[in-house]
């Protein structure tokens, strides 16, 4: 199909410069089109709009795809990319874009031009003990978990630190905090996939010299219950540290509930709108059923102890190495001790390990 090029104006034109064809307008807009069948210019298709002062509009099937602003550009549609992206995304946010630090669905599903950051094919790794999957299988592998929320971005740093949250952990903690770790639970759709978790104590996963931590939940989209809320069996903090090995004495993460009598009769659903808090003990009995919606139900979960709070065997995170170092850092309220403060309180080591795992989801299999 022939391409007419022409302005809006008698002062448009056309010049060879020798080295370059020159295309010249005032003041109007220069437009590239397609010309019809019938030689009318007004009716063809838009490939191209050159503004005064720069500007550039880029069509197809004449439909703007891409339009240059004063701050930037604007695609519209899915953008294909080969080799790297340069650049940041937000003010400081520090992710590079076209990139994706968190992603709930299939792997396979992600917008074309757009790469999971995890280290592979070249790109940096936000992972850093990163995402927790379903699968091994890169044709279903889909996110469960990003594990520490709080580094990956700026917004879930200062969520970790609120004010009002931080008050509220002050109080129930004695007076001093100390951050301690961070999760985001995405909770997949439909019933065969939902990330049921068993019942548990954190405690189980990181017993300390007191029994002075605390887990907050913050729900980031709204939760019924038929989306797999978190359930919380009433005044269990208050009773026994149950066992959570198997019947071979391996460490499991849950509690063998026929054994134990613990079912959800004596449970508490915990359901609200986006943004609702629940603050919990570490020894609090708790679970989640299947998520049977069509959407995530993500969560995120912040644990805090008591400054003088110390772990016996590990921070409650696998992989991280503990360092005093990292620990003053965490320090929201108090002061750097060494002194760690020994309660009279029921604990079971959790170990041994059938094998290495990396979240509550492959142990709970066990």
């Amino acid at each position: 199909m022939p391409i007419l090029l022409f302005a809006y104006n008698n002062n448009g034109y056309i010049s060879d410069r020798g080295n370059e064809l020159r295309i010249t307008s005032d003041s109007s807009p220069i437009r590239i089109r397609t010309l019809n069948y019938g030689g009318d210019p007004e009716n063809g298709d838009e490939i191209a709009t050159f503004k005064p002062g720069g500007s550039v509009d880029l069509y197809h099937t004449g439909n703007k795809k891409f339009e240059t602003l004063s701050g930037g550009a604007k695609v519209t549609g899915d953008l294909e990319v080969t080799g790297t992206i340069n650049g940041t995304v937000g003010s400081g946010g520090g992710i590079p874009s076209g990139v994706i630090v968190a992603w709930s669905g299939l792997i396979s599903a992600m917008p074309t031009g757009f790469v999971l950051c995890n280290g592979a094919n070249g790109t940096q790794s936000y992972n850093n003990y990163h995402f927790v999957y379903n699968s091994s299988s890169s044709k279903n592998k889909e996110i469960l978990r990003l594990n520490n929320p709080q580094n990956r971005h700026k917004i879930f740093h200062e969520l970790s630190r609120d004010k009002k949250i931080i008050s509220i952990a002050k109080k129930l903690l004695g007076g001093t905090v100390r951050f301690h770790l961070g999760k985001l639970n995405f909770k997949l759709p439909n019933k065969k996939k939902g990330s049921e978790i068993g019942w548990h104590q954190d405690w189980a996963f990181y017993p300390h010299t007191n029994d002075d931590l605390i887990t907050v939940g913050i729900y980031l989209d709204d939760c019924y219950e038929k989306n797999g809320p978190l359930k919380i069996i009433k005044n269990s903090h208050k009773k026994k540290l149950y066992s959570h090995h198997s019947k071979e004495n391996y460490f499991v993460g849950k509690i063998d509930t026929k054994k134990n009598k613990i079912g959800t009769k004596d449970s508490v659903s915990i359901t609200g709108t986006a943004g609702t808090v629940v603050f919990f003990h570490c020894r609090s009995v708790h679970g989640s059923g299947h998520n049977q919606m069509n959407n995530s139900r993500p969560l995120i979960l912040f644990g805090y102890r008591a400054c003088d709070a110390w772990p016996l065997i590990n921070d409650g995170n696998p992989h991280p190495e503990v360092d005093l170092e990292n620990y003053d850092k965490n320090i929201i309220v108090g002061n750097k001790s060494i002194k760690p403060r020994l309660t009279k309180v029921p604990t079971i080591i959790p170990l041994p390990k059938k094998k290495h795992y990396v979240s509550i989801y492959e142990l709970q299999k066990n």
